[in-house]
């Protein structure tokens, strides 16, 4: 048998849950942030460097999964592979491509010239 909340309990309840939720200011300044990102806006000079380091660590891991996948033409570089079945070690070709790229974009982002901002063409 299921047992009558009383009102008061449903309340607090209600309340409580409320309270979980995602203040509106953070909210904006999250949606802020993702915007300028997809907008193009100018990046400074911290956000360029967090730009070229998250692109290399991308860049270094879609390596080593390209010389997990292809362990022959790792050991003609210089690098060890760990010796995988060939058809699990082409399972990791699409994800390296998708790291080099995401890698390199960012790489990109952040060597790219910067823009001027309007009022400063104005002015």
């Amino acid at each position: 048998m299921h047992k009558k909340r009383d009102e008061p309990e449903i309340q607090s309840d209600a309340e409580r849950r409320l309270s979980s939720v995602l203040p509106l200011d953070a909210a904006r300044n999250e949606g802020r942030f993702y915007g300028q990102i997809i907008r193009g806006r100018p990046l400074n000079g911290v956000q360029r460097v967090g730009f070229f380091l998250v692109g290399f660590l991308f860049c270094f891991f879609a390596i080593f999964l390209f010389a997990a996948a292809f362990p022959n033409l790792a050991g003609a570089v210089g690098l060890s592979s760990p010796a995988t079945a060939t058809a699990s070690a082409l399972f990791y070709v699409p994800f390296a491509t998708i790291s080099l790229l995401v890698g390199l974009a960012a790489i990109g982002k952040s060597l790219g010239r910067r823009r001027q901002r309007r009022h400063e063409r104005a002015g």
